[in-house]
């Protein structure tokens, strides 16, 4: 690493000596010298072993990189306040280092959700308004993410603190932008900060609430997307850390980007069908969300039997707005969007009749 004794261009990891004047022993030449190192293997530090390092995290504490051949408490440290830095100068002759590793491997979440499409690079709107990726509930339950985490392996880290449910079977969009005239048209569920998805490489973990974890996926070149076209998960029970388990996706949305958000990757029916396999046992709709919403919002249902249904709008004055659907339908879990672009902003209801059987729920237009 070339001539690191005495030389300022190493200032910031030197270790020693936080000191200029000798007591109890120790070296006195003010901070010119040392590393203590931490050391790993290369498996750790190349993220192909079960403990990784995690970037940059690396530190020599108490050193600002602003102490070279002085004490660290000579002045102000900008890394440490004045008590600390009299402590260390104090307590020996060497700083202590620290780094961070993480298990991405963790204990596995008991709660069965997966991710089952990403864009990682639109190309219709910019990285910061265009990222998403999709989660699939393949629970017989609804899944409260509230407290749940999404994170990398680096230092991208999002904590959801706001109630989101996602019913059994059903889609659901994360993003960085909700905006769909800035994000290349699509609807998201939950707009996530401080996590972003990389072009080349990346991964996406997700952790619950009891720091668990419920599902990752690491993704390089190798898989299957490309500018402006998302991948999705070809079958919900194959490995998704395997390149062979995506497909590059062929529908567009919005703005003319490829993909399928909130829905099937192969599902083009005007309601969709977002579960078959977890039947309901009674009839039930679900919150839709967003709400309050501009100008789309996703209501979710479930049909424990096949029948005839009728799902309409009405204004807070009773008057018939919008028929959503009006047909039979198959039991199971199903989705269907509102777009409300020509209404006004109001208070609105969702009516969802089914055998004599009436369920409401009050919306929230806001332009």
């Amino acid at each position: 690493i070339g001539h690191w004794h005495n030389n300022n261009a190493f200032a910031d990891v030197h270790t020693q000596s936080p000191r200029t004047t000798q007591f109890g022993g120790g070296a006195p030449g003010g901070m010119d010298d040392r590393f203590d190192w931490i050391f790993v293997s290369a498996a750790v530090l190349e993220d192909s072993y079960d403990m990784t390092y995690v970037h940059d995290t690396y530190i020599a504490f108490g050193n600002d990189g602003q102490h070279f051949n002085q004490a660290i408490n000579s002045g102000t440290n900008s890394a440490v306040s004045q008590t600390i830095a009299d402590a260390l100068h104090a307590a020996s002759d060497h700083l202590p280092v620290f780094a961070s590793f993480q298990f991405p491997g963790g204990y596995a979440s008991d709660s069965q959700l997966i991710i089952t499409e990403i864009m990682p690079n639109p190309a219709a709107v910019s990285d910061s308004r265009g990222e998403w990726f999709e989660i699939l509930n393949t629970d017989s339950i609804v899944i409260d993410l509230n407290g749940w985490t999404i994170m990398d392996q680096g230092n991208d880290t999002h904590v959801i603190t706001t109630s989101i449910e996602i019913a059994p079977g059903q889609y659901m969009v994360l993003g960085r932008n909700g905006n769909e005239a800035e994000n290349g048209g699509y609807i998201a569920d939950y707009i996530y900060s401080s996590f972003q998805l990389g072009n080349t490489e990346d991964e996406i973990i997700i952790i619950d609430g009891d720091d668990n974890i419920v599902d990752n996926v690491s993704y390089d070149n190798t898989f299957p997307y490309t500018s402006g076209v998302s991948m999705y998960l070809k079958n919900i029970t194959y490995n998704s850390n395997l390149d062979t388990s995506w497909a590059a996706s062929f529908s567009a949305y919005g703005d003319g980007d490829m993909g399928t958000p909130g829905r099937a990757w192969n599902d083009t029916t005007t309601i969709a069908v977002i579960a078959d396999d977890f039947l309901p046992v009674e009839v039930k709709l679900f919150p839709s969300y967003p709400n309050p919403f501009n100008p789309r919002t996703n209501i979710s249902l479930s049909i424990a039997n096949a029948a005839f249904i009728k799902v309409s709008i009405y204004d807070v004055n009773g008057r018939l707005v919008d028929n959503l659907y009006d047909s039979m339908i198959t039991p199971g879990y199903h989705q269907l969007v509102w777009q409300a672009t020509n209404n006004a902003s109001g208070i609105y209801f969702v009516l969802l009749e089914s055998g004599g059987q009436i369920k409401t729920q009050k919306l929230l237009l806001m332009k």
